[in-house]
């Protein structure tokens, strides 16, 4: 190989040297913007979960307020709140307003999922199936599940014991993820009664109780809101014969929805059930139970609950 020839390969391997480190810093770049990225968007979202968890402690009092003009409503209405650099909204349920899982009567669940689901055969298959799980027996209902049907699917259950949490209402047979985050907002554990009061229960449930009638759910909600400190106004005579019963009492368990958002647009939220009891702590409540809920991606409609419009 000639000299001119050797300079020539020798010059062809330095651009390719110079090629090949172009590259590797860009892909370094790239790694450490990305790593950067990731630190940051985890860092507000730790953020942002802090923030949801203090909205529970800021929600305490407000739930205790001697001024029932000031008091927090606790049938869903969303308060909106500045705290630090963020913002809160802030939604309360008595569980009262909610069925009870472990009492409902037969007649109240297969209300309860006909209405949410339109298929009578379905409700009448998960009111037998949640039956059988809580029950201490191995009878089976004739439309329920006892063990062998869960050992043919390859599943544990039933506990024959009460439920101790909602989630695990996902365990029944025949229950789907679909039916279930339809049904959570309606439904507890914590209360011990057979029914719900009216007084304290959300517009999802009032549709229940009233049969899809529209007009009446509006003129009910509408007479609550200006009953504030006062009794209620009674469900209608024609709307009373719902399967599901009506009682009264309340405010002593809360479930509470809290999501946060930082200006940075970083989101979290927190959801926990509150129980009215001096805890160690003096706080006026008790965390019953506490998740970590998925957000949706959009902004509005986060919250599993509905309810009506209201700001502090």
């Amino acid at each position: 190989m000639t000299v001119r020839g050797q300079k020539g390969m020798a010059l062809v391997l330095v651009l390719w040297m110079l090629t090949l480190m172009m590259i590797m810093a860009g892909s370094f770049s790239l790694t450490l913007r990305r790593e950067s990225e990731l630190v940051s968007s985890v860092r507000g979202t730790a953020q942002a979960r802090a923030l949801a968890e203090g909205g529970l402690y800021y929600a305490m009092p407000m739930l205790v307020e001697r001024d029932p003009a000031k008091r927090w409503r606790t049938d869903g209405t969303p308060y909106s709140v500045s705290l630090g650099t963020g913002r809160l909204t802030i939604r309360v349920l008595d569980e009262e307003g909610k069925l009870d899982m472990n009492a409902a009567s037969d007649a109240a669940l297969r209300e309860l999922f006909l209405r949410v689901t339109g298929d009578e055969d379905l409700a009448q298959r998960l009111s037998d199936a949640i039956v059988d799980w809580r029950d201490p027996d191995d009878l089976k209902r004739p439309r329920g599940a006892e063990r062998g049907d869960y050992e043919a699917v390859g599943r544990v259950g039933p506990r024959n014991r009460p439920f101790q949490v909602t989630d695990e209402l996902m365990e029944v047979l025949g229950l789907t993820p679909a039916v279930y985050q339809r049904v959570e907002p309606l439904i507890t554990v914590y209360t011990g009664r057979d029914g719900i009061n009216p007084a304290k229960a959300g517009p999802e449930m009032l549709r229940i109780v009233f049969k899809g009638d529209e007009a009446a759910v509006s003129e009910y909600l509408a007479q609550r809101s200006v009953a504030i400190g006062s009794a209620p106004p009674p469900i209608p005579a024609n709307r009373a014969n719902s399967p599901i019963k009506l009682t009264t009492g309340g405010d002593t368990a809360y479930g509470v929805w809290v999501e946060a958002e930082l200006p940075e647009g970083d989101r979290a939220a927190v959801e926990a059930v509150l129980k009215r009891q001096q805890n160690i702590q003096n706080l006026p409540f008790s965390i019953l139970n506490w998740k970590i809920p998925r957000l949706h991606a959009s902004s509005g409609g986060s919250s599993p609950w509905p309810g009506n419009a209201a700001g502090s």
